[in-house]
């Protein structure tokens, strides 16, 4: 279970009663939160924060870590993806020795690429909405050399070119492929109850009729940071293709 809470730094903190009513439940339902497992994350860009209280269970004061995990995807305290995107590649690079160890015998192309698709993509693509609008160039082309990496262990000597690889094996490059995946869950949340994850029309703000009353009003950012970030991105993506 994951608690939150934000404010403005002129704000008291109240996520240590939010903690304490928990922590009765779970005692009035015969259950024990472990304050030695329970962590906490602090994420500000204030000049000069001033440093929160702690959160306590019982007399346990809760550890304050750089990142942590949540459902599997790693999120720093300054919301980079540097951790997240070294997890996936360590992981996947793991799995690629399986396509080596099936090379030697001689199974097909067509079959080492299924192996691909099904067993070590999903790992580089998981949860991709979320961090993709935010990795640098670096992120992305280390993403990308893994892809290259196992376009090379299929094809073994015939690999002359990871473009023309791609073509061989009927790949796409993983940049295109997050894009993809990235507009395919703007337009689920289009049709689905979370609608208001994304921003209305232009139309049904200004109640004008415009060429571009049919696209999706962009919300207005101060950072770079915030413009790159999911929503944002999804946004664009949808007046992009869609609108």
């Amino acid at each position: 279970m994951n608690l939150l809470e934000t404010r403005t730094l002129c704000e008291l903190p109240t996520l240590q009663n939010a903690l304490d009513d928990l922590h009765l439940w779970t005692q009035r339902n015969y259950m024990l939160l472990n304050g030695g497992k329970c962590l906490t994350m602090h994420v500000t860009f204030a000049r000069n924060p001033p440093q929160p209280p702690p959160l306590r269970i019982d007399d346990t004061d809760l550890a304050v870590v750089p990142s942590l995990k949540v459902l599997g995807l790693t999120i720093q305290s300054d919301l980079h993806w540097d951790k997240q995107v070294n997890n996936m590649v360590a992981k996947s690079g793991r799995k690629l020795f399986l396509l080596k160890r099936l090379k030697k015998f001689n199974l097909p192309q067509c079959d080492l690429v299924a192996i691909y698709i099904g067993y070590i993509r999903p790992i580089l693509e998981y949860a991709v909405p979320v961090w993709s609008s935010g990795l640098t160039k670096r992120q992305s082309d280390q993403l990308e050399r893994l892809q290259k990496r196992a376009c090379r262990t299929i094809m073994g000597n015939g690999y002359t070119g990871y473009q023309h690889a791609l073509e061989h094996l009927g790949l796409s490059t993983l940049a295109a492929r997050r894009e993809q995946l990235c507009l395919k869950f703007a337009r689920s949340l289009m049709d689905s109850e979370f609608r208001d994850w994304l921003p209305p029309p232009r139309a049904q703000i200004t109640g004008r009729v415009t060429r571009n009353n049919h696209k999706l009003n962009c919300p207005k950012v101060k950072t770079n940071r915030y413009l790159n970030s999911c929503i944002p991105y999804m946004t664009r993506l949808i007046n992009k293709y869609d609108q």
